[in-house]
């Protein structure tokens, strides 16, 4: 999904959406800037986590990992990322 930038006090942001399209304990990929952006849901304090959409090693959608403990696992070889 493709965003529009949003000016902001002197800041650009992407409004993405409500939160809820994004599924407690789940990530999202988005295109953002040209870029994408992989956009994850804690499952227990309601935190969102931003990060580089794809796996540095084997290129694999970390949006389609496994997400927990501030942490999401690469779906691909299972390497674990801080997200916090």
């Amino acid at each position: 999904m493709s965003t529009a930038p949003i000016s902001l006090d002197g800041m650009v942001h992407y409004d993405l959406g409500p939160v809820d399209r994004i599924p407690p304990g789940e990530g999202q990929t988005f295109l953002v800037g040209g870029r994408e952006i992989a956009v994850f849901r804690s499952r227990v304090a309601d935190e969102v986590y931003a990060t580089q959409a794809r796996c540095p090693h084997k290129a694999g959608l970390l949006a389609d990992g496994i997400v927990g403990d501030g942490k999401v696992i690469c779906p691909l070889h299972s390497y674990k990322f801080d997200l916090a």
